[in-house]
Formats: C-alpha cells, sequence, structure tokens
C-alpha cells in the first residue's frame, strides 16, 4: 500500500511521555490526519507502531482535532468509532488511542499507522508521533 492523498500537519518525527501507575488508562491522541482532496476518506483503523507487548490497547477512536493532548484515565467525550470513520474533504480528525501499560515497566512506539481508502483504494502511512509510557511499581524512585 502506497501513502496516499491524507496529509498530516508538518511535524519532526516526536515522542511524548508519560509517567503512569501500572494497570492504569490512559489516553494518548497526538495523531492527526487530514483530508486536502475532494473526494471523502474511510478510515479503516490505526495502530501503535511499533507496539510494545506491554502496551494494550483498549480503545482507538475519533475526535476532533481541537483539545489534543495525553494523560491519565478514561477518554476524552465526543469520541466515535476509528474504523469506519467518513472523513470529510477539508476535515481533520485526531486519532485517540486508549491504552494501558499492564505491568511495570517501559513501552516505546515510534510512530502511529494509519489505514484508510478513497475511492476503493486501499492506502497506509505512519505518522511519526511516537509515545514513551513508564509505569513504575515503586512511584517516586527514579525508575522512570
Amino acid at each position: 500500500m502506497t501513502a496516499g492523498p491524507l496529509a498530516t500537519p508538518p511535524v519532526l518525527p516526536t515522542r511524548d511521555g508519560i509517567s503512569i501507575d501500572p494497570g492504569s488508562p490512559f489516553t494518548f491522541a497526538q495523531a492527526v490526519v487530514f483530508n486536502p482532496t475532494e473526494r471523502t476518506a474511510t478510515i479503516e483503523g490505526a495502530a501503535l507502531s511499533p507496539g510494545d507487548r506491554p502496551l494494550a490497547v483498549l480503545g482507538v477512536y475519533a475526535r476532533s482535532p481541537r483539545g489534543i493532548a495525553i494523560g491519565p484515565g478514561t477518554p476524552p467525550s465526543g469520541l466515535h468509532p476509528l474504523r469506519g470513520y467518513r472523513l470529510r474533504p477539508g476535515r481533520a480528525v485526531a486519532i485517540v488511542f486508549h491504552l494501558r501499560l499492564s505491568r511495570a515497566g517501559v513501552a516505546r512506539t515510534s510512530g502511529v499507522r494509519v489505514r484508510y481508502e478513497v475511492a476503493g483504494r486501499g492506502y497506509a502511512f505512519v505518522l511519526p508521533q511516537g509515545l514513551v509510557a513508564c509505569a513504575s511499581a515503586t512511584p517516586y524512585l527514579g525508575s522512570c
């Protein structure tokens, strides 16, 4: 599959981080996709690339790109299922991951892989926005 017509805001490769308690859910919503075409794109899915094993994906959603962030707890309101999300021409969407680091340790990803379709043709690309999540069994001891 090729990258296709969808675009992202111009960003340098980045990696956001969060320190959390083991087993606590958190939200990662930094990946934004824009449709500059005159056709509707259907998002087929997104995944962390590569996905570390201790990092459990509890859900993947679409949302307005306003107020996107990374933080502890459940995802914000105003979410839509990402699979099948129809991104209209001239619009942008934030991809929201609801995650959990299942055990103490560090999980790293280097980007977000997005799969989508425009006019019956499939495309895929990787946004260079990664994540470092650290869960410490002994808070404040510098293990993260």
